[in-house]
């Protein structure tokens, strides 16, 4: 009995090991991308959308830039809050919900998200959190019916 308590117990913690993670591994393609080079040299957004405390769980911005530090098209999701599990998830909701949003623009192509790192930078003595997707586009395939 003792033995099934202990494996119980340790299988727990191993599960567990990953409930710490709060998002920070680095998508080996794009290792360079950082929050900080972000703020200085990719000032130019194509997108820009601001989301309210009072409608969200977190104060956000969604930015979309093209050929910003080496990613043909990526999207960053900024929140002033530290990087806790909670509010890296909620900047996962918001790169999903625009991911839908596009998706539902565009009949012909499917957008798609790959996660590559949070970082964070100091914006007039606040630090900034920064969660980089690269935004990827591939053909819609359509079924066509038989009569």
């Amino acid at each position: 009995m003792i033995r099934v308590i202990l494996l119980f117990c340790l299988s727990f913690l191993i599960a567990c090991n990953g409930c710490a993670t709060t998002g920070t591994a680095v998508n080996a393609v794009h290792q360079n991308v950082s929050a900080a080079v972000m703020a200085a040299d990719c000032l130019d957004p194509v997108e820009v959308h601001n989301v309210p405390p009072f409608r969200f769980p977190i104060p956000a911005q969604v930015t979309r830039h093209h050929g910003c530090q080496g990613v043909d098209d990526m999207l960053v999701v900024l929140w002033p809050l530290e990087p806790s599990r909670a509010n890296v998830t909620a900047a996962e909701l918001l790169m999903l919900m625009y991911i839908d949003y596009e998706n539902e623009k565009a009949p012909d192509t499917i957008l798609s998200a790959t996660f590559i790192k949070v970082d964070s930078f100091d914006n007039e003595g606040t630090t900034v959190q920064a969660a980089f997707y690269e935004l990827s586009e591939t053909p819609r395939v359509t079924e066509e019916v038989e009569e």
